[in-house]
């Protein structure tokens, strides 16, 4: 009888604390969306204010290469971590994946790293080859940008069609697993099937699938970074350009991985209060497939409203 009252107590402060945590995230999600409107306007301005800065620097770094130099690393610093705050699919695919998946520390922030290293290496390589090779008009490296960007976009619905395909084969392997008889070493009639369940959620952070993911981000080349390249070009000072560019990507790196950090606490913490009660931690282990097919189907439904919403031009990245 105490024990039944205890495992109530536990079940109950577990619900409770769950209930606490969620109400916290929905007063935070409301303030932001309610804020949301004044936040982006004022980082345009404050974009736009430290690219006509950055512009200057690159100018003043003709006569004084080591102080402009210092100040305009600073200031490309700031700019990628003010850049990375608006919106963009970037920081949706990581926050979705990271939230769906068992995914570790380690990969989160590699994936947030190198995603933004390859934004800026493609938009060293697309303004270097066109520029320097081709001779093109910043008019048709605009045009040729979009086209990356479009790829972009048709690269999260391909991931998002790879990730709802591979949870509905760990779902089917999952289903098939209960119907078999219990192996040596199983306590229960369902230890089987979790054996499996693990397995399979450990692929889901396989190179291919975290290449995948860094690919769909990284292939849309950094706006930021190609208009310094371009007016670095045209100062005489390239290779400051590409410092400029590669530090912006660590300033965009920061900003994503702190994302990625508070995603992944959060559901540290859900899951910690959930823990307190088994029945439903193995439900939640249960559904963890169906909560990954939704995650797939989250990132096929930005991919389409990404392309039907693309506007000629470039715009905001990460």
């Amino acid at each position: 009888m105490q024990s039944t009252r205890s495992s109530v107590a536990n079940w109950l402060f577990s619900i409770y604390g769950l209930f606490t945590v969620l109400s916290l995230c929905g007063f935070t999600g409301y303030y932001l969306w309610q804020a949301w409107p004044s936040l982006i306007l004022s980082g345009m301005q404050w974009q736009r204010s430290l690219y006509n800065t950055l512009s200057e620097l690159l100018f003043d770094a003709k006569t004084e290469p080591l102080t402009a130099s210092i100040s305009l690393i600073s200031l490309s610093l700031l700019y990628g971590i003010l850049h990375s705050l608006g919106p963009g699919h970037g920081k949706v695919i990581v926050s979705t994946y990271v939230a769906t998946h068992p995914t570790k520390v380690a990969a989160s922030l590699w994936i947030t790293l190198l995603s933004a290293l390859m934004q800026a290496i493609v938009a060293i390589s697309l303004v270097s080859i066109l520029r320097f090779i081709y001779q093109t008009s910043m008019r048709d490296i605009s045009a040729y940008a979009d086209t990356f960007v479009t790829g972009s976009f048709y690269a999260v619905i391909v991931l998002g069609l790879g990730l709802i395909t591979r949870s509905l084969r760990t779902l089917w392997e999952m289903q098939t697993s209960k119907k078999r008889p219990k192996a040596a070493g199983c306590a229960t009639q369902t230890c089987c099937h979790h054996h499996a369940s693990a397995t399979s959620m450990n692929q889901a952070t396989s190179k291919k699938e975290l290449a995948s993911i860094i690919a769909s981000i990284g292939i849309r080349p950094c706006t930021g970074a190609i208009m310094v390249l371009l007016f670095a070009n045209m100062v005489d000072m390239y290779w400051l350009g590409v410092i400029s560019a590669i530090v912006m990507a660590l300033g965009t790196a920061l900003t994503t991985s702190t994302l990625a950090m508070m995603t992944i606490s959060g559901k540290k913490l859900v899951q910690f209060y959930l823990k307190s009660t088994p029945n439903t931690h193995s439900a939640l282990t249960d559904f963890r497939p169906i909560i990954q097919i939704i995650g797939g189907a989250a990132l096929v439904i930005l991919g389409m409203v990404m392309l039907q919403s693309q506007v000629p031009g470039m715009s905001a990245v990460f």
